[in-house]
């Protein structure tokens, strides 16, 4: 249970040489955001995502990148985790930027991954100079002196579209006249744009183009923009992003590929093809490339077609473990389904407990913690809350529901040992509900918290 135990890494696929090489094993590189004039140099040349870190990018997760074939870069994504691949890499600082690059995902993903999880893509950011590279907005975190903006593949069920789709997911003070809250900005990249049209699905077995152009705002002015293309089709075009507020001069400094499923991971194994990334200044002129030669992999099982899925929006389950709750951050380890926090790996958690009770329904977590969960037209939201019994008398946290700035609901401090709380909030008219859990302001050693039998009504 102690937070700074380092995890073992595994280095089963062919980067392992290359991480060793670099120094990166199994985990994030150390860097800063250089100063202007000293990243990696900006180029019309086709770049790999090894390439970038081999200039001197940082990365996570380096055993799940590897390259089938010359110019191209494949990202593995393993059943049960949202680890996939990340890197980030400082480029030289400019007020406009274009990104293009290709995709290549195999159907059995895009079917059976794709359609039931959302997962994350490449885009740019920026970040201050002399800040590390995971600084950079993210993680349902807008740093005041930074931005970013990525693409996002939506999953089927996510209003009821009823195909894997794409939107942009916006890191910024305001955009497509919203103002950020708890998550990025997001916008549907569509057959018109904006929202204009259906929703532009995403090609399966073959090689499609991405482009992403952004300028800049003048601090403090609604007048930045973004423009996103997906194989040709114009979906984005944004002229009132808010990229810096008043006062903030941060320019576009890095490239910031990430790609991995939202929580609770990867329904299967898999993975996605990426190639031929050019980063140009400005609003970008370069010819899209020919496709990369086709990557031979093992041809697929055949199986017959799985049945729809079909999403119910109402009635909505009513336990919280069973609702498409988001996580935004959480103290140690994963937060657990059904289960207490446990250590730092996923599915080692006990049955829940809270002093001499034991429940077999709701979220394990460990402060400081939150967990962001739609309310579906709910009414009600009531929990067990306290310390798991598997600390024993130590820890001592606060549960709270929040709506945006509002709170919903405070238990107060909570210690270890002690019987549950009842917690209650009135969730009516609610779109949705932060679950947080702090560490009662005294460090969080042992702050394992249970959100038990959780539920809405």
């Amino acid at each position: 249970m102690e937070k700074n135990r380092t995890k073992r890494s595994r280095l089963p696929r062919a980067t392992a040489a290359l991480a060793l090489s670099l120094g990166v094993l199994g985990g994030v590189a150390a860097g800063t955001v250089p100063a202007t004039g000293t990243a990696q140099a900006a180029t019309t040349g086709a770049r790999t995502l090894q390439d970038f870190v081999a200039g001197g990018g940082v990365q996570d997760s380096p055993e799940n990148l590897t390259s089938p074939a010359p110019g191209v870069s494949r990202v593995h994504l393993d059943k049960g985790k949202m680890n996939g691949y990340k890197v980030r890499a400082a480029v030289p600082s400019t007020d406009e930027a274009t990104l293009t690059y290709k995709v290549r995902v195999p159907k059995d993903v895009h079917d059976k991954g794709l359609a039931l999880i959302d997962l994350k893509m490449p885009g740019m950011a920026g970040a201050p100079a002399g800040k590390s590279p995971w600084y950079a907005s993210s993680g349902g975190t807008l740093q005041p002196d930074s931005f970013s903006v990525r693409l996002h593949a939506r999953k089927s069920s996510l209003y009821n579209v009823g195909y894997p789709w794409w939107d942009a997911y916006v890191y910024a003070p305001y955009a497509a006249g919203k103002t950020f809250k708890d998550w990025g900005i997001q916008v549907p990249i569509t057959t018109g744009t904006n929202g204009a049209g259906s929703r532009l699905p995403i090609p399966t077995d073959r090689w499609f183009d991405v482009k992403v152009h952004v300028k800049l705002n003048t601090p403090g002015q609604d007048n930045g923009v973004l423009d996103i293309w997906i194989d040709g089709t114009h979906g984005i075009a944004l002229k009132d992003v808010r990229w810096r507020a008043a006062g903030v001069n941060t320019p576009i400094n890095l490239f910031m590929a990430e790609t991995f499923y939202n929580n609770p991971g990867a329904p299967q194994d898999g993975f996605i093809d990426f190639s031929e990334f050019r980063l140009e200044n400005g609003a970008g002129t370069t010819a899209p490339a020919p496709a990369p030669a086709p990557v031979t992999t093992p041809a697929p099982v055949t199986t017959p077609a799985p049945a729809p899925v079909t999403t119910p929006i109402t009635p909505a389950p009513a336990h919280l473990s069973q609702r498409a709750y988001r996580v935004v951050r959480n103290g140690w380890g994963p937060v657990e389904v059904d289960r207490s926090n446990g250590e730092s790996g996923s599915g080692d958690g006990r049955q829940l407990r809270i002093g001499s009770a034991s429940y077999t329904r709701g979220l394990g977590v460990h402060a400081a913690s939150e967990v962001v969960v739609p309310v579906q037209g709910s009414r009600s939201f009531t929990s067990k809350v306290g310390v798991d019994a598997e600390v024993g008398r130590a820890g001592s946290v606060v549960f709270q529901v929040w709506d945006g700035g509002t709170k919903l609901a405070d238990s107060g401090v909570v210690r270890g040992g002690a019987a549950a709380k009842t917690l209650t909030a009135d969730v009516t008219g609610r779109k949705e509900v932060r679950l947080v859990v702090t560490d009662a302001g005294d460090g969080n050693a042992k702050d394992h918290a249970d959100w038990a039998d959780a539920k809405f009504s």
